[in-house]
């Protein structure tokens, strides 16, 4: 039985330029990928956050912002901390009073007192560290990550856009199949289409002719976007 493998076509010459601009976007999305993976914080709930310091799942949390000391009031204060894999965050108002917190119109959940304090009664060896400066940071999809992602991210996407719509005809769907899967998973789905749409001249298909269509690409984009947040969920 012969078994035919799909080889890799020679690059067009005209198309070299088309090759570098893909490889770079490759570089940064990989670069952002593990970016998101070490410094990334996923945003969740405090009471998901006292679940894990009264479980003893949290060793260390660090406060920004909140009330200072001998300081009447509200005022929001952000805690970061490390979950399983990645790191996590949250918002909640102090308050010196529940009055306070009203009739400054600040957001839920609101505290009588400082979280540090409140998630120490919780769990006394609890390491907590304070600041009253905040964080700047940019947003991949649910992530929070370093401010300095962000003109990455800019360039990432409008390179992948304008492979789409200006590059060659992509490999393995149309165009609007690709635009829809691009949104399904951020980051994950532009790397997807710079090696397996052809932008890179990789992983060439067996069958060039058989292309996902649109409807079916954004069905799909929506599977895959609804399993991709119950997995991340369950794991991070």
């Amino acid at each position: 039985m012969i078994v035919e493998e799909a080889v890799a076509p020679a690059v067009p010459g005209r198309q070299l330029a088309w090759v570098f601009i893909a490889w770079t976007l490759v570089v940064i999305c990989l670069v952002l990928l593990s970016t998101v993976l070490v410094a990334g914080e996923r945003p969740t709930s405090y009471a998901a956050l006292r679940t894990a310091v009264a479980g003893g799942r949290v060793d260390e949390i660090r406060v920004e912002g909140g009330l200072g000391e001998q300081i009447e009031g509200s005022a929001s204060a952000t805690v970061h901390w490390r979950g399983r894999l990645m790191g996590r965050v949250t918002s909640v108002t102090e308050a010196t009073s529940r009055r306070d917190a009203r009739v400054t119109g600040m957001k839920p959940p609101i505290l009588d007192g400082r979280v540090d304090e409140k998630l120490t009664e919780l769990a006394p060896d609890l390491r907590t560290t304070r600041s009253s400066d905040w964080s700047s940071y940019n947003e991949i999809g649910p992530w929070r990550v370093p401010q300095w992602t962000g003109a990455m991210t800019v360039v990432l996407y409008l390179g992948v856009l304008g492979l789409l719509v200006l590059g060659p005809k992509p490999w393995r769907a149309t165009r609007w199949a690709w635009f829809w899967l691009l949104g399904s998973v951020p980051l994950v789905g532009a790397l997807a289409f710079l090696l397996l749409g052809g932008s890179t001249w990789v992983l060439p298909p067996a069958r060039p002719e058989r292309r996902l269509t649109g409807g079916w690409a954004f069905l799909l984009s929506v599977a895959i976007h609804a399993a991709a947040g119950s997995v991340l969920a369950a794991v991070l």
